[in-house]
């Protein structure tokens, strides 16, 4: 069992190390070190005990998070930053001090400046693409090739991947209005290859291929605060079309929403906690264009999996549900891009198609909004699983970004439910963050290693710990 804290949740409670975290990198880990050439932009990878960039090392990645080149080594990539350039905001907030806010400014500026296709407008960012410091400019890659210069003259960025985080428009926003617009423009006409129908894929080439459902959910959400901003409901109508899309491919028995419906493969025929990924995403459309479909395709949705994914027995969720049948999935896949037996709240590689943080907040807002309480028995449920399987009980690195989502998301839990003991769970991960991550004068990744890299999530650490919810 885990441990109870004794002291209730307190926001600034570890400003200092926060603090210390952002001096560091700022003062060691920002790229135009290496070049005037190169604007402000922060290294993705860094030792956490000296604060200088680490370029990439053979035998070195044993708990490397990711496939391919997605970590950017020896280089920068803001879409893994957007939680750590909103900490940044963050930290000016509470603080007082604008040099944070203003270096996040500064490093989004100069990735904008790099790393914009002229001939798309799309952010060369994500999980195709980074900036190098070695070639001085954006590279792109595959699975198996190494990374390659881009034209931005004429690449258009088909290879766009956008998952599995919402990225932070609104702080894009503020630095270039009008390339945030037209990244985001791009994004609804290049990732949708359909627009009657919503139908869309994961890569930004108009292509029939693999329509995930956090790709969705993320395309949906963009194209929503979008249209708030700009008060243009067609945007709204097409992130609709986008979400029906995917609701549409519900079973018609079980309710169940496959993770994609493009190919007959495992995909097409389970259900996962990615569901609550989207879900969450569709919640966020709602409280953007004020549409109650999109909370009602949301509910519904989550309801299914909720229903059929619980195993009394195990006291656990399954990590895959067959569509058809509601039947929980015991055996092992022949691929490592899928979820296991049960939903792992420390799941590390990314991506399985897991997101049991991302379910349980998407389960906390709608038992807010609906008041069903199969989305409170939910939350009841994940806190008593994270209970049982603290951080560490398993030998394994337990990653940054899952110990802050699981902060944010018990602390949060608490406060709605009224329950005493989820605010004291976050508080023990406080404290297993602080002991287990932070090794001075920044915190790491995870726990097996010394490095801080951006797809670790030390962002959504570091919003965690300054009480920051949205992590």
């Amino acid at each position: 069992m885990m441990p109870r804290a004794m002291n209730q949740h307190q926001p600034r409670a570890h400003l200092d190390h926060v603090r210390r975290h952002f001096d560091q990198l700022l003062s060691t880990g920002v790229a135009s070190r290496f070049s005037k050439d190169i604007g402000p932009m922060w290294m993705s990878s860094i030792d956490a005990r000296t604060g200088e960039p680490v370029p990439p090392q053979p035998g070195s990645d044993t708990y490397k998070r990711v496939y391919r080149n997605i970590d950017a080594p020896h280089g920068c990539t803001l879409y893994w930053d957007q939680p750590l350039i909103a900490a940044a905001y963050r930290l000016s907030d509470l603080t007082g001090e604008l040099r944070y806010a203003r270096a996040a400014e500064d490093y989004t500026a100069a990735y904008l400046r790099a790393c914009v296709s002229k001939s798309s407008g799309l952010i060369l960012w994500g999980n195709h693409y980074f900036y190098d410091v070695g070639v001085s400019g954006p590279v792109g890659f595959l699975s198996t090739e190494p990374p390659k210069p881009i034209d931005l003259a004429t690449d258009a960025g088909a290879l766009h991947e956008c998952r599995p985080l919402l990225p932070r428009w609104d702080t894009l926003w503020r630095v270039d209005p009008a390339a945030t617009e037209r990244a985001i423009r791009a994004m609804g006409a290049l990732h949708v290859v359909d627009p009657a129908t919503g139908e869309f894929n994961r890569h930004a080439d108009r292509a029939s291929d693999h329509a995930f459902l956090e790709s969705g959910g993320v395309l949906a959400a963009s194209l929503c605060w979008l249209g708030a901003r700009l008060n243009d409901p067609s945007l709204h109508e097409l992130a609709m079309r986008v979400a029906r899309f995917s609701f549409e491919k519900r079973d018609p028995v079980t309710g169940l929403v496959p993770v994609s419906p493009m190919h007959d493969r495992w995909d097409m025929h389970c259900c996962t906690s990615e569901v609550g990924h989207w879900a969450r995403s569709l919640l966020q459309c709602a409280q953007l264009s004020g549409d109650g479909r999109f909370t009602a395709m949301a509910r519904d949705s989550l309801a299914a999996y909720l229903r059929f994914a619980w195993d009394e027995q195990a006291s656990r969720y399954a990590g895959r549900v067959t569509l058809a049948t509601g039947q929980r999935q015991a055996d092992a896949l022949d691929t490592p891009y899928a979820p296991g037996r049960w939903s792992d709240p420390w799941e590390s590689l990314f991506p399985t198609h897991d997101y049991a943080a991302q379910l349980t907040d998407a389960c906390l807002t709608l038992w807010q909004l609906t008041g069903n309480r199969a989305f409170e028995e939910a939350v009841r449920r994940w806190a008593m699983i994270v209970d049982r399987l603290p951080p560490g009980a398993q030998d394994r690195p337990i990653y940054a970004e899952h110990v802050g989502r699981w902060i944010c998301v018990l602390d949060r839990a608490g406060r709605v439910l009224h329950d005493a003991a989820m605010t004291a769970q976050a508080d023990t991960l406080q404290r297993y963050a602080m002991d287990g991550l932070y090794v001075g004068p920044m915190f790491r990744g995870h726990s097996r290693g010394q490095l801080c890299q951006s797809v670790d999530g030390v962002g959504y650490l570091l919003l965690a710990l300054m009480g920051d919810g949205g992590a």
